[in-house]
């Protein structure tokens, strides 16, 4: 949002774009860290990597609550774009 301001080339679209792709980007955070919570499971946690996991997932549900947040505001300053133009 700061960079639309300071820049004309960055454009509403092309910032919706950045946040779609941070949301799937943590998406996968957590796909991954599932999938090692698995292996974690399946070798009986002889493999090590718990607490990486327990990081992963966190990590992965705060970019995707960050990602959220930030599509929910950029869709309401489009709203206010079009309304108070």
């Amino acid at each position: 949002m700061v960079a639309s301001q300071r820049s004309n080339k960055v454009t509403l679209f092309q910032a919706a774009i950045a946040f779609a792709a941070s949301g799937l980007l943590a998406l996968l955070t957590l796909l991954l860290a599932r999938r090692g919570r698995i292996y974690n499971e399946r070798t009986l946690g002889r493999a090590g990597g718990a607490k990486l996991v327990r990081v992963g997932r966190f990590l992965g549900l705060l970019g995707l609550c960050l990602s959220i947040a930030a599509c929910i505001s950029l869709s309401f300053y489009a709203l206010l774009r079009v309304f108070l133009t």
